[in-house]
This record gives C-alpha cells, structure tokens and sequence, in this order.
C-alpha cells in the first residue's frame, strides 16, 4: 500500500530583494517628510515669534507672509571700483557726500565673482592653483576707499554675487567656501552692508542659502546682509522665498526700468500702489540699474517725486 506523507517537503525561503528595496525607500522618504514638514512648521513660527508688528493705520491681508526688519535708509549713490584710482577717492567722495547722498553702492565683483579690488584671498587661491587660474589682478586697495567714504560721512554699501550655484557640482563646496572668504575679507576692509544677489530661493535649493548665509554671518559678524530679491519672487505663494529673505537684516527690492516708455516716477508710484502688502511687510530698499549718467539723474529726481529715501543704484 502506497501511503502520502502530509508533510510537504519546505523550499527555503528566499528574500525578494527588489521589494524590500523599494519598502526600504518609501519609509525612508515617509520619514524625510516628517522630519522636513517639522521643519517647515519650525522656521515658520519663527518667522511669527520674531516679525515686526504691521503699523495699525495700514490692512494687510497676506498676513502669512514673514517680516523682516526695516532696511536701513540709505540714499546710495553708484560706485565703479574700475573707474576710480586711491589718489582720486577723496575727491569723489567729496563730490557725492556735497550733494546730498549718504551713501555708496559698490559692485565688489565681476559676473564670474572674482574681487574688483585687491584681495589678499584671490592671491591665496591663485599661489594654491599653481598658476592656472585665470583671475584678472586688481590693485585698488579697497580699505582706503572705504576710509575715505567713512570719513566723509559715507556708508559703504557692498554688492556680492553669489556664483557658487553656477559653478560645477564637484567644485561647488570649494567655491562656496572662497565666496565666504571673500565676504570676511569685504568685512574686514570697512564694508558697512553686503547685499547678496543670485541665492536661489526655492524650495530645494533654499536650505543650502539659508546655511550660506549662516556662515556668512559666522564669517562677516560686522556687516549688515541684505538680500536683494525681485517682485516675483515676493509673491503670496511663494513663502520658500521669503522663508529665506526673512533670515536676512533687509530686503533690497530689484527693479528693472519699464521698456514701454512710462517715465520712472510714474513707474515707482504705480509700483508702491499696487504693491501694498510687500511695502508694508517688508520696508524694503529699492534698486534701480546704472545705464548712463542721464538715466542716473532721472532715477534720482524719481525716487524724490515719490519721497523715497530709501534706495541704491548699481551698475
């Protein structure tokens, strides 16, 4: 008689190794997003802690939208680093202060970010790159510029570019680490204020610029960051961007000259007008571009029409 035995004989239980990869993966990013959700929702009840009160006479519906502190008032006066020699500095700051500007605004570098002005840290990096780097020379001693303007009641007001973003993955960190030397360097040679230009404000990218500018601050303790940022990036629904500009001590608002022919003082008045919000929550400086000396002197009668105290031109 043939008998069936019951028991079954067992296969060895094998590991699907795909699966447990992808279940690996999904509570690896199921856990990522707590962690970023809490700390979305920490750096904004920090905002709310730390924002200025909104004054009582103006309604603000974005009420959502992070304050930051006033930008310092500074009539800013453009400064070009490559038409300028040390002898001649005295004179031109003369000049600037004897008609009523109280300030200076300073490209301190070129679009590749290298210094218009002697830098002890280009000379570092250029002896360590053996020679190869093709970095432009520059003689200007920008600490005696910046005396001179101090000395005549000036406010240096430095503007940087940030690069770093543009430059190669693999040399990123190292480029980073330069931009920062660079800013201690301007803090060391009597720049008042650094308004930094081209950090990316999005979502992804917004927590390598808000550590940028933690050691910026670390490495810069004297100087006053602003940020300068463009209307559409103010927008209600854009709060990683102002996540970020909140971080910073003042806003400085970029604007563009209309190219439909409206006179700049008309441009500037329907600007605040229709713009409320932005110019009540942030207080912002305004930034107006360098064209030529006639255009210069259009912005200027511009920002006095609208009684405009704060702002800066740069080339």
């Amino acid at each position: 008689m043939l008998y069936l035995s019951r028991h079954r004989s067992k296969k060895p239980f094998r590991v699907n190794k795909k699966l447990l990869a992808v279940i690996i993966a999904v509570l690896v990013i199921v856990i990522l997003t707590v962690i970023l959700g809490l700390y979305l929702k920490s750096k904004a009840e920090y905002s709310k802690e730390n924002s200025s009160p909104v004054p009582e006479d103006v309604t603000v519906d974005d009420s959502d939208i992070p304050v930051i502190e006033s930008a310092p008032v500074v009539a800013a006066f453009p400064l070009d680093l490559e038409k300028i020699s040390e002898s001649g500095i005295d004179r031109v700051s003369d000049e600037i202060f004897s008609q009523g500007f109280t300030g200076v605004a300073i490209k301190l570098t070129d679009k590749n970010g290298v210094p218009l002005y002697s830098s002890e840290v280009v000379a570092l990096f250029n002896s360590s790159d053996n020679g190869s780097s093709s970095s432009k020379s520059r003689t200007l001693d920008l600490g005696k510029v910046t005396d001179s303007l101090h000395s005549h009641g000036l406010k240096a007001v430095g503007c940087f570019d940030a690069v770093h973003y543009s430059a190669d993955s693999a040399v990123e960190d190292a480029q980073r680490s330069y931009e920062i030397a660079l800013i201690s360097e301007m803090d060391d040679l009597g720049i008042d204020e650094l308004v930094i230009f081209g950090l990316p404000k999005g979502e992804e990218e917004r927590y390598l610029s808000l550590e940028y500018l933690e050691r910026v601050r670390n490495g810069a303790p004297g100087l006053e960051i602003g940020i300068a940022a463009e209307m559409n990036e103010l927008s209600s629904d854009n709060y990683e961007s102002q996540i970020l500009i909140s971080r910073s001590d003042f806003l400085v608002l970029k604007l563009d000259l209309p190219d439909d022919g409206t006179p700049v003082s008309e441009f500037l008045e329907t600007l605040m007008k229709e713009n409320p919000v932005i110019f009540t929550k942030y207080s912002p400086r305004l930034m107006l571009p360098f064209i030529d000396d006639k255009t210069t002197t259009e912005e200027i009668l511009a920002f006095n029409d609208n009684s405009i105290l704060n702002w800066m031109i740069i080339g």
